[in-house]
């Protein structure tokens, strides 16, 4: 809603906006920084007597996660081998978003916000959640009436505050940046150095197996497991790539691939340099995997993400049929 103010002007941010912007009182000196999260901004807050809240209050709920209000712990995530699932939640600090203030309309005026109504007003105000977006980011601790951090913050869903107070959405980013996939191994027949035009070659690809990992902060836990999804080759001539969908090949010895690979993973070269009958290229081969988490806030398995691992590289030399009978 667009208000105007005691001049007639119009404002572009909500009235509840504007009010908070003038009861934070903000004076207008700012500190430029180079830290990568972009701009930030050091403001003076000045703030009459604020009203008792209680320590908690609406933050032992649902409030972990509640339309742009973050709550959670100073402690970082770290990885645990098996998660303690029934801890007691008792949020220490929390932190919300608003839309960045009106440059053009300076904040005046008195007045004072409980943090359970700035959490509100946050809940109510809604906000550009495209990653990259500005807001202005305010973080409070928990039994404490004034905020301890009022700054300008871009938007990333795998850190709602910026570093200032550890969520699930940190635990859960922790957890899946523990994953590892290794390059596959791969094989192939005829071998990679002989391939010849117009014969079928079988591959097969082996990955190691993934375990899951689990991260934790406090009661804040998420375990993430990755599942071989499908296999991606590129022949390396320019050729399709091959898609296919991973079966019991993946589970396989090398030493057994060419009688158990799939269908799709088969593959004939059709051209070579024609001057020389013989063509050297080289061929990659990842598997992409699905990250399934399972957190505090959500028990249920869910589809959360996609990995790709890094390529495997072979040299290939491709003859044409002619050349090898020669």
């Amino acid at each position: 809603m667009i208000e105007p103010d005691r001049f007639g002007n119009s404002f572009l941010l909500p009235w509840s906006i504007v009010r908070l912007f003038r009861t934070l009182s903000i004076v207008t000196s700012f500190r430029w920084s180079t830290r990568p999260m972009g701009l930030v901004v050091a403001v003076a807050i000045v703030m009459g007597a604020a009203r008792a809240a209680s320590a908690a209050d609406d933050l032992n709920g649902a409030g972990y996660n509640d339309r742009n209000v973050w709550a959670g712990y100073r402690e970082p995530p770290s990885e645990v081998v098996v998660p303690a699932r029934d801890l007691a939640r008792h949020p220490t600090r929390f932190c919300l978003r608003l839309p960045p203030p009106n440059q053009e309309a300076p904040p005046t005026g008195h007045g004072t916000y409980t943090p359970a109504e700035m959490r509100d007003l946050a809940r109510r105000t809604p906000i550009d959640l495209t990653p990259g977006s500005w807001h202005t980011l305010i973080c409070y601790n928990i039994g404490e009436n004034l905020p301890y951090l009022i700054t300008f913050a871009v938007w990333n869903p795998r850190d709602p505050t910026n570093g200032n107070t550890t969520t699930i959405e940190n635990v859960e980013a922790y957890a899946r940046d523990l994953i590892d996939t290794p390059p596959p191994m791969v094989a192939s027949s005829p071998p990679a150095a002989r391939q010849i035009t117009g014969l079928e070659t079988w591959f097969a690809v082996a990955s190691a197996p993934t375990r899951p990992r689990s991260a934790q902060a406090g009661p804040l836990w998420a375990t993430a497991e990755a599942v071989a999804r499908r296999v991606e080759i590129d022949p390396g001539n320019g050729e399709p790539r091959l898609v296919c969908e991973v079966d019991a090949s993946l589970t396989t010895t090398l030493a057994d691939a060419p009688q158990l690979a799939p269908g799709c993973l088969r593959h004939t070269y059709t051209a070579v340099d024609r001057r020389t009958g013989v063509t050297e290229t080289t061929l990659r081969a990842h598997v992409v995997y699905d990250v399934y988490l399972t957190t505090s806030d959500n028990p249920t398995r869910r589809l959360a993400d996609t990995l790709t691992s890094p390529d495997t590289v072979i040299p290939v030399t491709i003859r044409e049929i002619q050349t090898v009978l020669r």
